[in-house]
């Protein structure tokens, strides 16, 4: 007995291994969780690959920055009207008109803007706009004496004006489309920034003693001035318009864009002074302040509205959001 288990030498007891993991070792199932394990690893990457992409994708083009020219089409025409009647011992009945008429000529149209897309198909924008227009003025007087004393007299003199038009924008924009053809609509609220004068020539009748107790009539031609004011005024904007990509940060744009600001009431000032008749029937006539004043008060105001409507093309660029490098890495990344 002995002598068999000397043989045999020392008894050894093996580790009996975990049930579970025997059977994970043996079925396979190890290396299966393992492949899994590496597969969900690198399913995240490529998810987190796919979120920085489309995070810096809707970086691309988060500011927009444009210059345009165009044409520009004012609404400020305005009309005036002078009236008076009065009468002397000969005429019994004077009547006297004046009107005096602004229209705007067609003229150059500018401005600029910065547009700031927080999401990718909606921002905000701030811009301006820029008109200063000519306007042709005339005035048509009628002297109308009572009928059968001396002929009625009509005299039509030009005149002329100038509106400067400067709208502050604060807008909401949108736009929509592909990459190569984009439509944008924007509106908002505006401040204006404005200037007007205008000048001009009005009539005025006059009867003066004759001799053998007869009158004479006649007219008289007198500067008339709406003197250089500027004011402040709210409005608004609105228009759209799309763009035309001819490059990775560069594009052809066009738009219509109509500036709303509310018209504003401007009285006339008749200039004093000695005038010559024009019929040649009364050597002078000397218009005192007073009379210049009075006959100021007589014409209505002239209303003048500095909106305006604008056809303009330019050039728009893009630019991607603000870049900064992060603190020991060489590497880019948008905000």
């Amino acid at each position: 007995m002995r002598t068999r288990l000397a043989k045999r030498g020392p008894l050894r007891y093996k580790k009996k291994r975990p049930a579970a993991r025997f059977f994970l070792k043996e079925t396979g199932v190890r290396k299966m969780l393992k492949t899994m394990r590496s597969l969900l690893a690198s399913l995240a990457l490529l998810t987190l690959s796919a979120l920085c992409a489309s995070a810096q994708e809707n970086q691309r083009d988060r500011f927009e920055v444009g210059l345009y020219l165009g044409y520009g089409r004012s609404r400020a025409e305005g009309r005036s009207t002078y009236h008076h009647e009065w009468s002397t011992l000969r005429f019994s009945r004077v009547v006297e008109n004046d009107l005096l008429s602004l229209d705007p000529d067609p003229a150059l149209s500018g401005g600029g803007f910065l547009s700031f897309y927080p999401v990718r198909f909606l921002g905000v924008q701030a811009g301006f706009g820029y008109l200063k227009t000519s306007m042709a003025g005339s005035s048509v007087f009628d002297l109308s004496p009572p009928s059968g004393s001396v002929p009625a007299r009509s005299d039509r003199w030009d005149g002329h004006g100038e509106l400067t038009a400067v709208p502050l924008c604060l807008n909401l924009v949108g736009r929509t489309g592909p990459a190569q053809i984009q439509a944008f609509a924007s509106g908002g609220m505006a401040v204006f920034l404005n200037s007007f004068f205008a000048g001009s020539s009005a009539g005025l009748g006059g009867a003066a003693a004759a001799g053998g107790g007869e009158e004479k009539l006649d007219a008289f031609k007198v500067p008339v001035t709406v003197e250089d004011q500027t004011w402040t005024a709210i409005g608004a904007n609105f228009g759209g318009g799309f763009d035309l990509r001819i490059g990775k940060r560069l594009a052809l744009s066009a738009e219509v864009r109509y500036f709303l600001c509310p018209a504003r009431d401007f009285g006339w000032t008749w200039t004093p002074g000695v005038y010559e008749g024009l019929g040649k029937n009364i050597p002078a006539l000397n218009l005192s302040r007073e009379t210049a004043q009075l006959a100021g008060r007589r014409t209505t105001f002239m209303t003048i509205r500095p909106s305006f409507l604008h056809f303009s093309a330019g050039i728009k660029f893009f630019l991607p959001g603000i870049v900064k490098v992060s603190a020991g890495s060489s590497k880019r990344r948008p905000l």
